[in-house]
């Protein structure tokens, strides 16, 4: 129900898949893992079917390794409809990264 959704937590593990040559994860995998939790939670809180426009605020501070298990949360903290097809949502988020497979 529209509305009622307002927050979602997801956890992904760090697969060989994930990783360049280095053994970390790339940065454009990580973007996707927000990328779906955002999804997540703009369409559970609309019921429909939502879109990412702009992503800002990124920074990648410390390497995902193979076997790290990430925390992606995000939150609606506002949300506005001009028409009834479209609204725009303001999302905050917080990632955790959790070191090795067995945490």
């Amino acid at each position: 129900m529209s509305g009622e959704q307002r927050e979602v937590t997801f956890r992904f593990l760090a697969e060989p898949s994930d990783v360049n040559f280095g053994g970390k994860v790339h940065g454009g995998v990580v973007m996707k893992w927000i990328d779906q939790v955002g999804f997540a939670a703009a369409g559970g809180w609309s019921s429909r079917y939502c879109v990412t426009v702009a992503v800002g605020g990124i920074r990648f501070v410390a390497p995902i390794l193979i076997g790290d298990i990430v925390t992606v949360s995000a939150k609606l903290v506002w949300g506005v409809s001009s028409v009834p097809e479209q609204a725009a949502l303001g999302l905050e988020g917080r990632q955790v990264v959790v070191r090795g497979a067995a945490a």
